[in-house]
Formats: C-alpha cells, structure tokens, sequence
C-alpha cells in the first residue's frame, strides 16, 4: 500500500552529454531543440493531496495507503519515527533546488560504476 519515492539529486542533461562526451572521446554536434509541448524541465514527485500521507525516512519519501484507518494496522518503521513531512517541507523540495553540479554528477557516476 506504500509508494517510495527516493530523495534523488536532480542534474543538467547537458552536463550528463558532456560528461558521456569526455567518457567516450566524442565530438558529436548537439542539437538544442527546446521544450517539447506538455516537456516539464522540473518536477515534483509527491503532490500536495499526498502531503498529509507522506513520511520522510532515510533517503526517501513513503507515500502511505489512503485506506481507511491504514495507519492503524499498518506500523512500519518509518511511522515509528514521527516523520511526516509537511506543507512547507514539501514546497521547499523540488527537482529545482536538488540540483548538482557536473563535478558531483561525475562522482555520483564513479561511485556507481558508472564512469
């Protein structure tokens, strides 16, 4: 009845090319094409009805059943801990402000492999 929605940094496409670029020693030509209709450069994963069902634990969001009296048979860790996020955390957190730089999308890379 749970959705998890991880606390993930958000990056720059162009930053991921140029890295790929390096990485692979290509000069290839990119083409800036603009937004795309219905295209959102942020998003926000939790939306403001699921704010009230919402915990946060560890590195996540946990997004809780709206069943009727779910929180009353249901007793994960995560609402053990008293982490219900609220209204104002929740408009202080978004794609937008989660932004890496390239340095640390590059790192983020090499820690996983990845580069």
């Amino acid at each position: 009845g749970e959705v998890f929605v991880p606390r993930l940094p958000a990056f720059k496409v162009t930053d991921l090319i140029q890295i790929l670029k390096e990485k692979l020693n290509a000069n290839n030509d990119i083409e800036i094409i603009g937004i795309r209709p219905g295209e959102k450069i942020h998003e926000l994963m939790i939306n403001f009805a699921e704010v009230s069902k919402t915990y946060k634990f560890q590195n996540m969001y946990v997004i809780t059943s709206s069943i009727a009296n779910y929180h009353e048979i249901k007793h994960a860790e995560y609402m053990n801990q008293e982490n219900k996020l609220t209204e104002k955390e929740m408009l202080q957190y978004s794609s937008e402000q989660a932004v890496v730089s390239k340095q640390e999308v590059e790192k983020l890379f090499k820690e996983f492999g990845l580069l």
